[in-house]
């Protein structure tokens, strides 16, 4: 079990999401039926296959072939659990719902300011979020792209 998996409890008809809390530890948060299923996940590498088809690799391991490039790595998908097809195709961009995996912050939620540029030195892209009514800074590669009310 990992962040962003859903558990049903057959017997009760119950639906959790695991996300994680403040100190990085994973806990469980009630969802209803509708929103079980579907699932978001974060791109982080895409190759190209023969026949010009497009592999996307997420977050849990998992992958799915795409005619479409126009997906990038730091987006997200939203799935649909029965048949695998994208509902929603959710853009690392200025406005989008962030959810911090790592870091300080981590099991926070807020809203992407801006994407800042690296130094030559670091390599890793900065990101501002607005939490609450406080900006902070922190690495592009703590954050995940969600659906607005996912957590």
């Amino acid at each position: 079990m990992g962040i962003f998996d859903i558990i049903k409890i057959p017997k009760t008809k119950e639906y959790f999401l695991m996300l994680l809390n403040k100190k990085g530890k994973l806990y469980l948060n009630k969802i209803d039926e509708k929103r079980s299923e579907s699932k978001c996940l974060k791109i982080v590498r895409k190759t190209i296959l023969k026949k010009g088809k497009l592999q996307i690799n997420f977050y849990n391991g998992n992958n799915m072939l795409s005619d479409k490039n126009e997906y990038k790595v730091g987006d997200s998908l939203v799935l649909n659990l029965k048949d695998r097809k994208i509902v929603k195709h959710l853009k690392l961009e200025k406005g989008a719902t962030v959810y911090l995996t790592r870091g300080k912050h981590i099991g926070s939620s807020g809203t992407l300011e801006k994407v800042l540029k690296s130094s030559k030195n670091s390599g890793n892209n900065l990101v501002e979020i607005k939490i609450g009514d406080k900006n902070i800074k922190t690495l592009k590669d703590y954050i995940f792209v969600i659906d607005e009310g996912t957590t």
